[in-house]
């Protein structure tokens, strides 16, 4: 699989990097580095160092000589060059040739072979001329410059190359046809022309990896008329804890666990790839509500809050004249921070998830499943929904518009359980839940250590000798709760509809990370763990007269939708340019487009998630939530412990459609082909096939962090030396 996406990468890099060939050394050398290279890894590794641009090749329709060398020639007084055309049509050169051919056979066996060429981008047309049959064909193709010469019947008879008493003037047509041309990435497969897509503001850095993204999906239903905002523009948040996308009926999972988000789906537009920028709760909100990565400001664990000096994206509506109504947990700011970024809040949270499953002592205790719980779904004892319940009221009291109101649920963050109606839901045909679901196998080989049954989390959770039963228990309270999240959004919808609002309302939906909920046999989230179980989470997002019934494949970030939301009220927040953004620097992107118009955004997108620790300060004492540690029942005693005893080592996540890295500098790194291996279980780290993607990555990587790693103040202080006070009052 490496091979194969290796072979058709081309990195932008490549316009600056193109290797500048004249002369017949130089193209006798470029021929011959082509016609040596015994894979495709290597022919692309040559192309990667040339620059690729379009350019119309005409191919007479004839026969290779022979299946395992289909040559092309080039013959000329000054110049002979051979090519090997197995490499890609990418490597062919931009000339024009013809030749007569005559065979049937022939031509049908060179047809086939230009067919062939289409699966590489290769568009064709084709013509008779004086009884031969050429074919006109649409490449991108790169700089070594040669003469096709198809090889009719197996003679040698070479191709009568048209245009050749202009041959001198070739090279000077080529470089200004390439000044006018700049390069173009190569694409895998035709494909319809992506949707233009937004530019990042500046200074927010998309390089792609340096392979291509599947074809672009075709997006249903895309807006016709341009998108008006309503005036004023409202905005709800519903943003509950540990919501894991995969476990949604609208991502694709079998059973219906979410019938009111499928049906809000359709009114709005539903992120394929939205990925969380953490695996714990407040660094990922945190990263979420500054605009920047966990690095550039060490927010590392979940006592680094916001603090009241940073700028954040709630801070910035406030000021610019926004309510910010505010339900549920903080884990975010620090109480000064918090005061200046929300107008109005409550802390009710929680729901009543009922007395644990296993006693203390016996293993599966600390699986953290629950019994769930007698009360009713919709009574004020679940906090979650006694929040609903107040902002609904809140709704209805004609608020203050414009607002922002954000309701911060428990979500499905363990202990696993929930009220009986939504406990039991998925618990009560094991068959039909086996039938959906099929839990990721434990224990994988060459993955991180957390996942060991020696001294990962099932040994010190005590889960090794846990049938394989009762995590499909844990996943089946755990899709409970997701069902119970569901019920909250509807009630939520209704009030805002209830209300007569919602025809002047944006509404959003997603989670800060997901969890584990017994794949690997595992449980919760780990702060070291970069599975696509914790960084892949559900993103719903609707405009009053926007886009409706978009599926958007585009890779996104969390902190996309706060930076969206200023864009909404019109804030700056880009952080760039003439006008410094409200919230200085970020590296987030708007949704606008896709929200108003049904495009898609920028396919080869690359996000990032980071976490773990390398620091004593971080895990002591208590592990990296600071736990009590004289309390050994408690449900977070165990990963306090591992941490302090294995540590959890600092790791970075580089994700785009087809591939993910995450690098740890102390620990096991991880290399996936997602295409291949969309359940992550062949990690490809270290082997000699995937060297040259993974070297790739790495510098891709290395290149993001250097990039991100600070953000210029906005502030600017005064340089002179301060005046002296002999009685020290400055």
């Amino acid at each position: 699989p490496a091979a194969t996406h290796l072979a058709h990468m081309v990195p932008d890099s490549s316009k600056s990097t193109s290797r500048e060939t004249s002369g017949d050394d130089a193209i006798d050398a470029a021929a011959s580095d082509l016609l040596h290279s015994r894979s495709r890894l290597a022919g692309a590794a040559a192309l990667r160092r040339l620059a690729v641009e379009e350019r119309r090749v005409v191919l007479a329709a004839a026969a290779p000589a022979h299946p395992a060398q289909r040559l092309v020639e080039m013959s000329t007084d000054s110049t002979r060059a051979t090519l090997a055309q197995h490499v890609l049509p990418g490597e062919l050169a931009p000339r024009t040739c013809g030749c007569t051919c005559t065979s049937t056979s022939s031509r049908e066996a060179c047809k086939a072979e230009v067919h062939r060429g289409a699966r590489f981008g290769l568009l064709f047309e084709e013509t008779e001329a004086g009884g031969a049959r050429l074919t006109t064909v649409t490449s991108r193709v790169d700089r070594p410059r040669s003469w096709l010469r198809p090889l009719c019947g197996g003679t040698t008879a070479f191709c009568i190359c048209l245009l050749a008493t202009s041959l001198l003037a070739l090279p000077v047509l080529y470089n200004s046809m390439r000044s006018a041309n700049p390069p173009a990435p190569l694409m895998r497969s035709p494909s319809p022309p992506l949707p233009p897509s937004p530019p990042p503001p500046s200074p927010v850095l998309m390089s792609p990896l340096p392979f291509p993204p599947p074809p672009p999906p075709a997006l249903v239903a895309p807006q016709a008329q341009p998108w008006k905002p309503p005036h004023p523009l409202n905005m709800v948040f519903m943003f509950p804890d540990t919501l894991r996308a995969e476990s949604f009926s609208s991502y694709g999972l079998a059973l219906k666990t979410t019938p009111n988000l499928d049906a809000f789906a359709a009114e709005g537009v539903r992120f394929e790839q939205a990925h969380a920028l953490h695996t714990q709760c407040t660094p990922s909100r945190v990263a979420m509500l500054t605009g920047r990565y966990m690095h550039v400001a060490g927010h590392r664990t979940q006592t680094s809050l916001i603090q009241s000096d940073e700028r954040n994206y709630y801070r910035a509506l406030k000021e610019h004249g926004v309510h910010v109504q505010y339900y549920g947990k903080n884990d975010v700011f620090n109480p000064e921070s918090f005061v200046s970024s929300v107008s109005e809040w409550s802390s009710h949270r929680g729901l009543e998830y009922g007395p644990l499953a296993y006693p203390f002592g016996e293993a599966g205790y600390w699986s953290m499943l629950a019994n769930g719980s007698d009360v009713a779904k919709d009574s004020l004892e679940n906090g979650d929904y006694r929040a609903v319940h107040e902002a609904r009221a809140w709704l209805a009291a004609s608020p203050p518009e414009p607002f922002l109101l954000v309701l911060n649920g428990k979500g499905a963050h363990p202990p696993y359980g929930a009220p009986s109606e939504f406990h039991d839901k998925w618990s009560r045909d094991m068959h039909a839940l086996k039938a959906a679901v099929r839990l990721r196998p434990p224990f994988v080989p060459a993955k991180p250590k957390y996942h060991s049954a020696s001294v990962g989390i099932p040994a010190y959770r005590n889960l090794t000798t846990l049938p394989e039963d009762a995590f499909y228990r844990v996943h089946a309270a755990y899709l409970g709760m997701v069902s119970y999240n569901d019920y909250l959004f509807g009630e939520l919808l209704h009030g805002v509809k209830a209300a007569g609002l919602y025809d002047r309302t944006a509404v959003f939906f997603s989670s800060d990370h997901g969890d584990f909920a017994g794949d690997y046999h595992l449980v919760e989230k780990w702060p070291g763990a970069a599975d696509d179980v914790l960084t892949r989470v559900p993103l719903f997002a609707r405009l009053p007269n926007g886009a409706r019934n978009i599926v958007a494949r585009a890779p996104v970030s969390l902190f996309d939708i706060p930076h969206t939301m200023c864009h909404l009220q019109g804030i700056n927040v880009d952080g760039d340019g003439p006008q410094l953004g409200a919230v200085g620097g970020t590296f987030a992107s708007s949704l606008l487009p896709t929200l108003r118009e049904g495009t898609d955004g920028d396919l080869r997108r690359v996000v990032r998630a980071e976490g773990g620790f390398s620091s004593w300060r971080d895990l002591h004492p208590g592990g990296s939530d600071h736990v009590d540690m004289d309390d050994p029942r408690g449900m977070y005693y165990p990963r306090a412990v591992e941490e302090m005893a294995e540590g959890s080592p600092k790791w970075v996540m580089a994700r785009n459609l087809t591939h993910k890295l995450v690098y740890r500098p102390r620990g096991v790194s991880e290399l996936y082909d997602l295409a291949s291996d969309p359940r992550e279980l062949d990690n490809l780290w270290g082997k000699p096939s995937a060297a040259p993607l993974q070297g790739a990555m790495e510098r891709e990587l290395l290149g993001w962090l250097v990039e991100t790693a600070d953000v210029t103040p906005t502030r600017m202080d005064p340089r002179r030396t301060p005046k002296w006070d002999p009685n020290g009052r400055g």
